[in-house]
């Protein structure tokens, strides 16, 4: 039971850190939209909103359950959806392939096209590209597994996404698959 309770409360940390971290986004893209003297307002961007249900078995972390909403991005068909690194720093992040990441609007099921990148010296990506163009809301949700690491794993930072004592240690741009921005 003791084991149990403890998982509960690393995961419930977990949900907080997210909520806490997410809320600090939030408001600081709520001073950038109003502006300040001789500050540039950003490009308006579509609300984004993200859900992390990390799921444990025996005690551990096997998974986080993504689900992301996506206020209007008014993306064209062929146009890229989302998009993620697929080695940061040479640790490899989840492929996610095939159906692993599902889209829906208000037209419903939004099907998704993979398109990987060319390498570059700033790392790998991939694309979902939108096979139509996105109506209204956008509703995306995948499973990021945890990497199994053992003593034969490759040194390097701790990006990627693993259970650790019982809890889990990873930094979101090496499983969070997310729209696409001017700048990425």
């Amino acid at each position: 039971m003791r084991q149990i309770c403890g998982t509960i409360i690393r995961l419930a940390k977990l949900n907080i850190a997210v909520a806490v971290g997410l809320s600090a986004c939030t408001a600081f893209a709520a001073f950038a939209q109003r502006g300040n003297a001789g500050i540039e307002k950003p490009a308006s961007q579509p609300r984004l909103q993200l859900v992390l249900m990390p799921h444990a078995t025996d005690g551990s972390v096997n998974y986080i359950d993504v689900t992301l909403a996506i206020g209007q991005p008014r993306v064209k068909a062929g146009a890229t959806l989302l998009r993620m690194a697929l080695i940061v720093a040479s640790i490899p992040t989840p492929r996610y392939d095939a159906d692993a990441i599902t889209a829906s609007d208000y037209s419903g099921s939004l099907p998704l096209t993979i398109k990987d990148e060319p390498p570059t010296p700033s790392g790998i990506y991939r694309q979902w590209l939108a096979e139509r163009d996105t109506v209204g809301d956008v509703t995306v949700k995948y499973r990021a597994p945890m990497r199994a690491v053992s003593a034969s794993t490759r040194p390097g930072p701790l990006f990627d996404l693993r259970a650790e004592s019982g809890g889990l240690n990873g930094a979101g741009l090496a499983f969070l698959a997310l729209p696409k921005t001017e700048n990425s």
